[in-house]
């Protein structure tokens, strides 16, 4: 897990549809109610409750303890659809030759790179 969280970043539905239910998962999992939760990461029951219920935006400095508390995986959690970058879609344009084996020694390259990190 990252140490750092893009505070007050801007979540897509699908990255806060995917934090909604890592919470509730670990929360069913752990069996803890959102008052022990409140007490260990010392957010309010109610901001709690609206984390649990998709009802923000952005990552607040809450979410963010909220999140590292329950141990959700930020990465994942902030990962954008690749089919929107346009950089990408655009890279894949201009290199596949649109058969099945180019497209696999594509993903082959780009899986390579995985941990990769600039």
């Amino acid at each position: 897990m990252q140490d750092s969280f893009a505070i007050m970043q801007q979540l897509s539905k699908a990255q806060r549809d995917y934090i909604v239910s890592c919470l509730r998962e670990y929360l069913n999992r752990e069996g803890l109610t959102l008052r022990q939760v409140s007490e260990r990461v010392d957010v309010d029951v109610s901001q709690i409750s609206r984390y649990l219920n998709g009802r923000f935006r952005r990552m607040s400095p809450n979410l963010q303890a909220i999140c590292k508390f329950a141990k959700v995986e930020w990465p994942s959690a902030v990962r954008t659809d690749p089919c929107k970058s346009q950089v990408l879609i655009g890279a894949l344009s201009h290199v596949w030759d649109g058969t099945t084996e180019h497209a696999e020694a594509l993903a082959g390259t780009i899986l390579s790179l995985r941990n990769y990190k600039s």
